[in-house]
């Protein structure tokens, strides 16, 4: 009632849009400073005042995205335990994935960029088909059509003695018969198919 610009000082030309009385957020009857703004009721259009200048904003390793940030801050009173929304991201997973940004690769992870061929063409979402990095659940090992010794070695990562996350059936290049250079040479393990059958499968 006083306090409109004219009879007494009155919200500056940065407030945060609002029409609610003075008192929703300014407790102290002596000083405008360490106003608390009361996000009751509020569900969507943050950024409004969220923009780095009336209200912080995305900092600088923030996921990039022209998101809501209702989409997945789902708290209206802090900005942590947000929950990233996957629906609909199919591809681009390393933009954010790469263990800085979000949560990235092992170090032990399979290296798909050097042992597989055309690895580093290969994004996240070859292998892993949900929005959970979970082994055995999520992931699919999707080797890229190498065909071993030579345009992609099989012995990379599947030799006894790697200790690569989630490979499977790593054994010596002896355990059948002696003299192969890789697993693809053996006579057994053909490249993309079985012994006698098309080319489908790796074992």
């Amino acid at each position: 009632s006083c306090h409109n610009g004219t009879t007494a000082i009155g919200k500056n030309n940065g407030h945060v849009a609002t029409t609610a009385a003075c008192e929703t957020c300014h407790k102290s009857t002596t000083s405008f400073s360490g106003a608390k703004f009361n996000h009751t009721g509020i569900t969507t259009g943050c950024a409004s005042c969220h923009n780095g200048t009336t209200a912080i904003g995305k900092n600088n390793g923030h996921v990039a995205t022209t998101a809501a940030c209702e989409t997945c801050h789902k708290s209206t009173t802090s900005f942590s335990g947000a929950k990233f929304n996957h629906t609909g991201i199919t591809t681009g997973c390393a933009s954010c994935h790469n263990g800085t940004t979000a949560i990235g690769k092992p170090s032990n992870h399979i290296p798909y960029e050097t042992k597989l061929l055309g690895g580093a063409s290969m994004g996240c979402e070859k292998c892993h088909k949900t929005t959970s990095f979970a082994l055995g659940v999520s992931s699919t090992v999707m080797h890229n059509n190498s065909q071993g010794k030579g345009s992609g070695w099989c012995i990379g990562c599947h030799l006894s003695g790697t200790n690569f996350l989630g490979v499977q059936g790593k054994e010596s290049l002896t355990h059948e018969a002696p003299g192969h250079t890789d697993c693809s040479d053996s006579g057994c393990h053909k490249p993309l198919g079985n012994t006698g059958a098309s080319y489908i499968n790796w074992d």
